[in-house]
């Protein structure tokens, strides 16, 4: 098993202190989800912990910087605290819809990583705009839907150096919390009314680097 983590603890610490590590060892489902060699799942990633295999499934949110005439071409921002993992292949629309028929839900057809982080898709999202979220969907009963609700954080930046690679998980903050401004973007669906803590796993808060 090959990883190479981040420490904890870095100059700017996604969290305001050391959360509690869930125990026993997790890696990633690749079964359910494309992943590559290569790729780093940033720090304060969601994710939906499955205790029984012992595996990580992420959810895969980005921020839109810009995006062409056409509405195919979507650039997505990539500063220090988010490094996108979208697949060719995957399914992605604006974050927070609801009802949209999965049909019509963009497939992505393109990649470029290199400099500018740019998804090129099989059809525009209506009415997609800057600063706007993405993420991944799925399909049930025909409806597009994110994959579930976040029960986990990933405590560390991850580069997969195999598909087999290690991660660490966190389902408490503690005493602590997690800088929501330092992480990758998390649609209000995962976010229960107060926009403060995960729907999901009310363990974990959220606060702005503000605060």
């Amino acid at each position: 098993m090959n990883v190479n983590n981040i420490p904890f603890g870095s100059q700017q610490s996604h969290f305001t202190g050391k959360p509690d590590i869930l125990p026993g060892g997790f890696t990633f489902d690749k079964e359910h989800q494309k992943l590559s060699v290569g790729d780093i799942v940033s720090a304060g990633t969601l994710g939906i912990c499955d205790e029984l295999n012992r595996t990580i499934r992420i959810i895969k949110t980005a921020r839109v910087s810009n995006i062409s005439e056409d509405g195919r071409k979507v650039e997505l921002c990539t500063y220090p605290y988010n490094d996108p993992c979208f697949k060719v292949g995957e399914r992605v629309y604006k974050a927070d819809c609801t009802n949209v028929d999965f049909s019509t839900v963009p497939k992505i057809e393109k990649i470029k990583e290199t400099g500018v982080y740019v998804l090129y898709l099989s059809c525009p999202i209506p009415d997609l705009k800057e600063n706007d979220i993405i993420e991944q969907m799925v399909e049930s009963d025909g409806i597009a839907v994110e994959i579930g609700k976040a029960d986990c954080l990933t405590i560390r930046n991850v580069e997969l150096t195999d598909l087999d690679a290690g991660v660490d998980v966190t389902q408490s903050t503690g005493i602590f919390s997690v800088k929501e401004k330092l992480i990758p973007p998390i649609p209000n669906s995962q976010k229960d009314p107060t926009g403060k803590f995960l729907i999901g796993n009310p363990h974990i808060k959220l606060i702005s680097i503000l605060e």
